[in-house]
């Protein structure tokens, strides 16, 4: 796995964070926060091993509050403040807080990994939104999912995967979700990848 050139393959994951790496997990309660924990401290998780969190041997509560109230504010999360455990908000909100905290960031490479699964349509629309303002920053995006009206708007290029394999390479604009639908299913085998 290459970033900017760099094989960071075998690099810890501090080090790809460090690297400029961001990642939103498929699964939010088992990789993305840590419900009984207040969102001060799930707001610098894969964080909290570099400046400003980290300071020294020290972990600054401060630095991770701070964290926390910019997520909350800028990412519209509502139904906490820093202190407030994670487990008391509802789903959309702690996605969007975990979106909020790997794209505050900057990231150079974001890894979204369904980003959008279990929550309700405004959420769903808040995110997509923030995705598609940092994808039209410049942010680099790996997206990941099995949703086609999320892979439709989200996407600029489509890659198809079946039976492990990659059958086609797509263009999204001017693509509808029965041809890459074709493709997933092998109804279509790649030989008109564009």
């Amino acid at each position: 796995m290459l970033l900017d050139g760099d094989d960071v393959s075998a690099a810890t994951t501090v080090q790809r964070r460090a690297r400029g790496m961001g990642y939103i997990s498929e699964d939010r309660h088992r990789d993305g926060i840590v419900l009984p924990l207040a969102l001060r401290e799930n707001a610098v998780l894969g964080y909290q091993q570099l400046a400003p969190v980290r300071r020294g041997p020290w972990f600054s509560r401060a630095a991770a509050a701070k964290a926390a109230a910019e997520i909350i504010a800028a990412f519209d999360v509502r139904g906490g403040d820093p202190s407030t455990r994670a487990a008391t908000l509802s789903g959309g909100n702690q996605q969007k807080f975990i979106v909020g905290r790997e794209l505050l960031r900057s990231p150079r490479l974001l890894l979204a990994a369904h980003p959008t699964r279990g929550v309700d349509i405004g959420a769903q629309a808040a995110i997509w939104s923030e995705l598609t303002a940092a994808r039209d920053r410049g942010l680099a995006t790996l997206l990941v999912s099995a949703d086609l009206d999320e892979i439709l708007a989200l996407s600029d290029r489509i890659l198809v995967l079946h039976r492990g394999r990659i059958v086609a390479e797509l263009d999204a604009r001017g693509i509808d979700a029965g041809t890459v639908g074709e493709y997933m299913t092998g109804a279509r085998g790649g030989e008109e990848a564009a």
